[in-house]
């Protein structure tokens, strides 16, 4: 599938402005006006928007590409700061491998697709990932068998409350799954301006996940990393995870839930629970579950609708506006199926979009 397009929300013309409808710079397209917008393109202006927010007492949200956000009906009264930091630098290369800082405001798809082309192994179990590079480590977003906190090397940001540059090592990322210290840690805010990726110069890609396995003993094909690429934006796009325009399950936020983790008690209950023999793989020490699987043996079919709001009718992880849905609706139909999933199997879902403007979250964040 070379050349498959991945639909990415664009950076707003609009540099300055009092009011923005914020429903059109997110993937999901719900959601009221900013109090105040602003798209940064540069270093300098990113710190001094952010010093001016802070001397004003108005509260700063950070917007990449969009693709992992719910805003509320009533939009937000702070600034939104729409981080568009453009440019990749190679800091070091060598015969096994490569160094390179992208900033903040690629394209996380165009800087795969690069890697790729440039046999650069390491990311392209992630094609199709919507979004910006400056998301990838504060999900610390993963894919097939992928996980962008193994290749991170240094991630640059600025500390909201300081104003000054910092730099994180992987380890003080403090990677987990879905997660990082920047997800976590609210209390000290940071906008990232700049990843450094540590990539394998190869051109055989990683094939563990089991779709990826049965892709590939179908074609017969060396798992080459355009391979690879080609087969996960083939599975994704059959699946309408490549948030495509022409796709009627386009407007999402992707996968709506993480995939439950277990310890050895969740894993054993839910053995208990089931006749069947649900999807458990190990991950770490711990057990890895699939939150699709719940959804659907919670009673949930795809295309389920309440409202515009309506499960995927190819996945149901994915949450869709099917044209005019409000925030309200994407909001009322992610609480039932998190409620009846906890009824049904006591695992709590934990979603995986930012939520702007509700107070409190308006869905469960810890078991009740």
């Amino acid at each position: 599938m070379p050349g498959k397009s991945v639909k990415n929300v664009p950076m707003s013309t609009q540099t300055t402005g009092e009011s923005i409808s914020l429903a059109s710079l997110t993937s999901l397209g719900v959601g009221g006006h900013a109090g105040r917008f602003v798209c940064v393109t540069d270093r300098t202006s990113l710190q001094v928007e952010v010093r001016q927010a802070r001397a004003q007492n108005s509260r700063i949200y950070l917007l990449g590409g969009g693709s992992n956000l719910v805003v509320a009906d009533e939009g937000v009264n702070g600034t939104v700061v729409q981080v568009a930091i453009k440019g990749q630098t190679i800091l070091e290369e060598t015969a096994e491998g490569i160094r390179i800082r992208v900033n903040a405001g690629e394209v996380w798809d165009d800087f795969v697709a690069h890697a790729v082309n440039n046999q650069w192994a390491g990311v392209e179990c992630m094609s199709g990932i919507p979004g910006w590079v400056g998301a990838a480590p504060i999900q610390n977003i993963g894919a097939y068998g992928q996980e962008v906190a193994s290749v991170i090397e240094q991630v640059e940001v600025l500390d909201l409350n300081t104003g000054r540059f910092e730099n994180y090592s992987n380890s003080e990322c403090q990677f987990s799954y879905r997660s990082s210290a920047f997800k976590k840690n609210k209390a000290t805010p940071k906008a990232v301006v700049s990843v450094t990726f540590k990539l394998k110069k190869k051109n055989e890609g990683l094939v563990q996940y089991r779709d990826l396995q049965a892709d590939f003993a179908s074609s017969g094909q060396a798992p080459e990393l355009q391979h690879v690429r080609d087969a996960v934006l083939r599975i994704r796009g059959n699946k309408s995870m490549l948030l495509e325009d022409k796709d009627p399950n386009g407007q999402s936020a992707g996968s709506f839930f993480t995939n439950p983790i277990l310890d050895e008690e969740g894993r054993t209950q839910l053995l208990q629970k089931t006749e069947g023999a649900p999807p458990i793989y190990p991950y770490g020490d711990r057990y890895k579950t699939s939150a699709a699987w719940l959804i659907e043996q919670a009673g949930f079919e795809k295309g389920f609708a309440l409202g515009a709001a309506a499960l995927s009718s190819k996945h149901t992880l994915a949450i869709t506006n099917q044209g005019n849905a409000s925030s309200a609706e994407i909001v009322h139909l992610a609480k039932v199926i998190q409620a009846k999933v906890w009824d049904r199997w006591q695992i709590l879902l934990i979603p995986e979009p930012q939520f702007w403007g509700f107070d409190p979250h308006p869905l469960m964040e810890q078991a009740p």
